[in-house]
């Protein structure tokens, strides 16, 4: 892989040449959309048999809430990675896995986050970039927020609240 300066000093034609050149390895692209939805289901499994031991349940219903918001957020990521036209390159069908797998569990479809996301783009680091997470931060106050699915709720709200403004 190219060395990131020579790729910001260049006059554009490395950057176009490698832009060019990324590929989607529907392999692995498959397994990253697979393995979170199995590591979620085993959780749900997992609590679902151990159902006649409350005790049990009881002092794994933190441990098993953490598990499951992790999985979540990296099988969110792709809906992110869907806006950029990243799941295929047909935007069609690239909309269409975006809508069947993700939006149930993210509850926007991709044309409206893509909206969003957008300005994101547009204006960066600004008062007017819709996405503020990278300005929080790292606190255990807010690890506690991602990891107990708050963040996931209030992120989504803030979406439809800059969709509804566009």
């Amino acid at each position: 892989s190219p060395d990131l300066h020579s790729l910001i000093n260049s006059s554009g034609t490395k950057y176009l040449t490698f832009k060019k050149n990324l590929s989607i390895r529907k392999p692995k692209l498959v397994f990253n959309i697979c393995l979170p939805l199995l590591m979620i289901s085993s959780a749900f499994v997992l609590f679902f048999y151990l159902n006649n031991y409350p005790i049990l349940c009881i002092s794994l219903f933190i441990p098993l809430t953490i598990w499951i918001s992790f999985w979540k957020s990296a099988y969110k990521i792709h809906f992110h990675e869907a806006a950029h036209f990243n799941l295929s390159h047909n935007k069609f069908y690239n909309d269409m896995i975006a809508n069947i797998f993700f939006t149930p569990f993210v509850g926007m479809w991709i044309k409206d986050y893509r909206k969003s996301h957008w300005k994101h783009h547009k204006h960066l680091g600004t008062f007017e970039d819709t996405e503020i997470s990278y300005r929080k931060p790292i606190n255990h106050r807010e690890i506690l927020k991602k990891l107990t699915g708050v963040y996931l709720f209030v992120t989504v709200l803030r979406y439809f609240n800059n969709f509804k403004l566009s």
